[in-house]
């Protein structure tokens, strides 16, 4: 079913919801790798390789779905509670990530991956350490979730 169909059976704020869950896992993924994996609905089911978007193309898709889901998101569980839902993502939980996208936009799109004396460094997440030992420079915009 493309996308745009089930988001038209459920209500915005399930679909809110779900954009906010795949947000969250491509910010992970663009901060443990670099880069963001996905696949079209088309190809969903394909045996072939996926696409992968650049640090600029995750963190623009990341930015603008955010910004586009905090409307529709609420702090109660179901209509008519008063009480916030834990297991649910609220609007301050979508500020909260998209605080930590624009915060960290530098570190992700300009990451250092090999580093100088010979040893390779390895970048994730705003720190970056050399492989051979536990020293870690971490970045002071970075905020950590």
């Amino acid at each position: 079913m493309p996308l745009q169909s089930w988001l038209q059976t459920r209500s915005a704020e399930q679909a809110a919801q779900a954009i906010f869950l795949r947000c969250l896992s491509q910010y992970y993924y663009l901060n443990l790798f670099g880069q963001v994996p996905y696949r079209t609905v088309a190809k969903y089911n394909g045996i072939d390789a996926s696409g992968v978007m650049t640090p600029q193309q995750a963190l623009d898709t990341i930015i603008l779905n955010l910004q586009s889901i905090i409307p529709a998101l609420n702090y109660t569980g179901t209509p008519g509670q008063t009480v916030a839902a834990p297991y649910k993502a609220s609007p301050d939980a979508a500020r909260f990530l998209l605080m930590k996208a624009l915060l960290n936009k530098q570190a992700f799109l300009n990451r250092q991956v090999s580093g100088s004396s010979g040893s390779r460094r390895y970048a994730t997440g705003g720190h970056s350490w050399p492989g051979h030992h536990c020293h870690r420079k971490i970045y002071a915009h970075a905020a950590l979730l």
